[in-house]
């Protein structure tokens, strides 16, 4: 789609007086690891989880609002490393922009799936 969808939802938003929006954009770069690795991904190398166990867990782009539900892993996935840099280039220029309006961005938090091999170690 591009850059053009992201200035005209956005401008959207303030218009009909949404003041508090979702802004999911870069949840699995966070959570799987994007330029600087992810919170959740330094946890799972932590916990003694390897690069493919972890891999395994994400789905591809298409299937991530299933895997935040916890519904299916490893669809179409792993995702790469450009992508969870994009999303979080993406991320920043979102919250920016809402921020600039007087919005408060929502961001997602840790809905509690984990990966099958923590299940191993525990």
């Amino acid at each position: 789609r591009g850059a053009a969808p992201l200035p005209a939802r956005l401008l959207w938003l303030p218009r009909c007086l949404v003041r508090l929006s979702a802004a999911p954009a870069a949840a699995p770069a966070r959570r799987a690891g994007g330029a600087d690795r992810g919170h959740a991904q330094q946890v799972y190398l932590a916990l003694g989880l390897t690069q493919a166990e972890i891999n395994e867990f994400f789905t591809g782009p298409a299937f991530l609002a299933w895997g935040r539900m916890g519904n299916l892993h490893s669809w179409d996935g792993p995702l790469p490393p450009s992508w969870h840099i994009k999303q979080l280039y993406l991320q920043h220029r979102v919250l920016d922009r809402m921020r600039s309006f007087g919005m408060t961005p929502v961001l997602p938090a840790f809905a509690g799936h984990v990966p099958e091999a923590v299940t191993s170690g525990y």
